[in-house]
């Protein structure tokens, strides 16, 4: 396996402990093993609350992101984010409106969970507790986001933001399902009309708004694909609200 192949390049390292973050399957024990302190992930929620490989999407579209979001410094264990939590910081919830300001703000919150509290941890002055037992949220997509016809403009402008490029971001068209992109302008009252479907954008109404967002299409993702490139280089990205 690729793990087997990395044991000597691990081995050599002199490392103490492995650091995560977004690495979807478990490592290996004999991987672990191979440094003095095992390894710590760095889980975007507040534990034991929405453990799982989707807590950013389920907090947002949960609206629970005030409580419960934020990052964990914690061990990795046998079982998905289940290892004791060492040190935990919260993301405002102004920073959870629009993905580029929330990718600042997380990364910034690793940085500083690693500089600072993985030294400790280490050098065996943090240690941890267990997590609680009970029933927790489990953060994983099961279906497709749709916008509803009663949600505000903050709201639907909010998840396109943060759901575009994957899994997606609908509207009901009848009896179909509609991919839409990044929001466009604002064009009014509601009309109480179905959706109009152009070549470039999609237009339908909100609780106050009718709005038009940018088609699925091959030029809306190679925005996205541009965004995603400014937010990787430090550039300026535009919030992408109307």
């Amino acid at each position: 396996s690729d793990w087997q192949k990395a044991l000597p390049d691990l081995a050599s390292l002199g490392a103490h402990a492995l650091i995560c973050f977004g690495y979807p399957q478990l490592v290996p024990e004999a991987i672990l093993a191979l440094f003095p302190h095992g390894g710590v992930n760095l889980h975007p929620a507040r534990l034991p609350h929405y453990r799982g490989p989707n807590p950013i999407h389920r907090l947002i579209m949960d609206n629970c992101y005030e409580p419960y979001g934020g990052v964990t410094l914690h061990k990795m264990s046998p079982a998905y984010d289940e290892g004791d939590p060492l040190a935990q910081m919260m993301i405002a919830p102004a920073d959870w409106q629009e993905k580029a300001r929330f990718n600042r703000s997380l990364a910034a919150a690793m940085a500083q969970l690693v500089r600072e509290a993985v030294p400790e941890y280490c050098a065996g002055t943090l240690r941890g507790e267990p997590q609680p037992a009970g029933e927790f949220t489990w953060a994983e997509i099961t279906s497709r986001l749709v916008i509803e016809p009663d949600w505000t403009i903050a709201r639907a402008t909010q998840l396109a933001s943060f759901y575009a490029a994957r899994p997606g971001v609908h509207i009901r068209n009848g009896d179909e399902l509609v991919r839409i992109a990044q929001p466009w302008k604002r064009l009014g009252d509601p009309t109480g009309e179905a959706p109009n479907l152009r070549n470039l954008t999609v237009e339908f109404d909100l609780a106050y708004e009718r709005v038009a967002h940018l088609a699925y299409n091959r030029f809306s993702k190679w925005l996205l694909r541009m965004q995603r490139y400014l937010v990787r280089s430090g550039q300026p990205v535009p919030d992408g609200k109307i």
